[in-house]
Parts: structure tokens; C-alpha cells; sequence
């Protein structure tokens, strides 16, 4: 990750280097629940959850993938492969962000893979929707 990421910290090249122990460790994100659920013209009505990364296995690891491949579109597909020990989970349903709660049960990966389009299904009978949508 170091001579990768050189090319971003040409004038300040010690900020470039990674180590191990810093690949190996929890992330930095400040993961989380944050939504303005107020209305238009009325105060805003924050819910805001703190989780942090820290329990993430190889969470440096996942931040700079994040940061290095960000207009690459994989990050859900990280996040899918990327494991919370102490939960038993993947961050993907571990974690929450955004709006988006983690999941409570370890049990539940039906997230890990999309829905079936429904004009798909309709449009093929043999189709069987995948686990945990509805039909």
C-alpha cells in the first residue's frame, strides 16, 4: 500500500507509508447511524449512532481500499468480505451508515446478494427469487 499511495504524498512522503500493524488493525470510519428525519420548514430531528471500526479484522486493510478505489464501485463487495470477529458478521451487515442499521441477528446474510428485478422475474417463470425477498 505504501508505494501506492507515494503517488498521493509526493511532498509529504511519510504520511504514504502503511504498516502491517496499521493494514491489520480496526478502521477509521466512524461508523454509524445518521438521518435528519425532520420535515421540510420544522427543525431538523437527528438520529445519530456511534459504532466505530475498531472491531473490524483488517480494517486498515479495508480503509485504504475505500480510499484507493473509491470510483471503482466495490465497496459493498468489500464490506460483504470483511469480518467483524467479536459478531460473528461481515461489515456490510454488522455495521450501520447512513441510514442503513446493522443487522442484530449474525444469521441473516440475505443481503449479500441483490434481489432478483421483478421484470426479470415476470419475464421468466423459472426464475426462483433469492432468500429473504419477496416474490
Amino acid at each position: 500500500m505504501t508505494a501506492v499511495r507515494q503517488r498521493a504524498f509526493r511532498n509529504t512522503p511519510a504520511k504514504a507509508v502503511r504498516t502491517v500493524a496499521q493494514l491489520k488493525g480496526g478502521s477509521v470510519y466512524a461508523y454509524g447511524h445518521r438521518e435528519n428525519q425532520g420535515k421540510m420548514g420544522e427543525n431538523d430531528n437527528w438520529i445519530i449512532t456511534t459504532e466505530g471500526g475498531a472491531d473490524i479484522e483488517l480494517g486498515g486493510l479495508l480503509d485504504d481500499l475505500a480510499w484507493e478505489f473509491v470510483a471503482e464501485h466495490h465497496r459493498r463487495q468489500d464490506l460483504i468480505r470483511f469480518r467483524i470477529p467479536s459478531k460473528n458478521q461481515n461489515v456490510y451487515n454488522g455495521k450501520s451508515w447512513f441510514c442503513k442499521n446493522a443487522k442484530t441477528d449474525p444469521a441473516d446474510i440475505h443481503c449479500n446478494i441483490f434481489p432478483i428485478p421483478k421484470d426479470f422475474m415476470n419475464g421468466n417463470p423459472k426464475l426462483v427469487q433469492n432468500p429473504g425477498y419477496g416474490q
